[in-house]
């Protein structure tokens, strides 16, 4: 179990390194907006709007951008939850916040995890070092598809999220092992 627990580790950290090396340690600082361009600009500056209107928290919404109608955050393609939480700890007066670097890196780590718990399911009953390697190896392959990678160039933040379909199919995977009310109560 110790030897697992290194291994999604392991697998977590090179698809964060991986995401970090193709982008840049940019991404990660969310007081760094320089690097945002094309798309992300108005993701970003809805963002801003949002964040700086105290008027308007939930539903989450402003009216900055088309005054004098609320205008929901979804437009904007900004994953509204996120930017409610981040609105909470970030006030306007810090300058300039980006969460879509952190996030897509917190994502990252995810889709590693959730790919390596599903292809553990999957071949469930097997041990060794070639298994574990090749383990590790399947789980950075679709943690680093390049569909994903395309769409945070792309500027499509929101769909960048792939690990919640991954742990839905692990969620699936292990539920003939597990049963209904588990597989039911952790989908929740």
């Amino acid at each position: 179990m110790i030897r697992a627990k290194w291994d999604v580790i392991l697998v977590m950290a090179l698809a964060v390194g991986l995401a970090l090396g193709l982008f840049g340690w940019r991404i990660a600082n969310p007081f760094d907006v320089s690097w945002i361009d094309g798309d992300s600009v108005t993701s970003q500056f809805g963002w801003e709007l949002y964040r700086a209107d105290r008027a308007h928290w939930f539903p989450i919404a402003t009216n900055r951008y088309s005054w004098p109608l609320a205008m929901p955050l979804a437009m904007f393609d900004n994953m509204p939850l996120i930017a409610l939480a981040v609105k909470v700890v970030a006030p306007p007066s810090l300058g300039p916040v980006q969460y879509f670097g952190p996030v897509f890196l917190i994502g990252m780590a995810l889709l590693a995890l959730f790919a390596w718990l599903l292809l553990r399911e999957a071949t469930r009953g097997r041990e060794g070092p070639a298994y574990r390697i090749s383990l590790v190896l399947g789980a950075l392959f679709l943690a680093t598809s390049p569909t994903l990678l395309v769409r945070f160039q792309l500027s499509h933040m929101a769909l960048t999220q792939h690990w919640l379909l991954l742990a839905g199919l692990w969620l699936m995977a292990r539920s003939s092992r597990v049963g209904t009310a588990r597989t039911m109560r952790d989908f929740a």
